[in-house]
């Protein structure tokens, strides 16, 4: 929750965050040792239910502005 920043977009346009039920019991706050991964969730509330989305990770703190991107095709 500390560490990286993730955002979730449809068309260029910025997706708002979403609610699950479970967020209560969220992981996101969950600490890991290095070079160990972890399995989390996120929601989102999606523009519409065709377009692709292209969600964005970077650390919360960065000079570099490195991030990873990858677009999820709905269908």
């Amino acid at each position: 929750m500390f560490t990286f920043s993730d955002k979730a977009f449809q068309d260029g346009i910025q997706c708002e965050r979403g609610f699950m039920v479970n967020d209560f019991t969220s992981k996101s706050d969950t600490n890991i040792q290095p070079g160990k991964t972890f399995t989390c969730e996120a929601a989102y509330t999606l523009n519409d239910t065709t377009t692709p989305v292209d969600i964005e990770v970077s650390e919360l703190i960065s000079f570099s502005g490195k991030k990873i991107v990858k677009t999820f095709n709905l269908q």
